[in-house]
């Protein structure tokens, strides 16, 4: 996500994108072949601080077993 994004957080996107892939965020298989989604499919701005906050409320609706909005 930094390479890719800018910011580590955005990690969310790419989990999110690799759902079928992924079990676990935390815990990815080393050789796990992912899907880099672009900056447009989810609005990724790692220069505006409420990109980065949506980021991290998705993250933390993940790691909580919530559902996406």
């Amino acid at each position: 996500a930094r390479r890719h994004y800018g910011n580590p957080r955005f990690w969310v996107y790419i989990y999110l994108a690799n759902r079928d892939k992924i079990a676990d965020p935390d815990n990815v298989a080393k050789g796990t072949v992912v899907t880099i989604p672009s900056r447009e499919t989810y609005d990724i701005d790692p220069d505006n601080p409420e990109s980065v906050k949506k980021a991290e409320r998705e993250a933390t609706r993940i790691r909580n077993g919530q559902k996406s909005s």
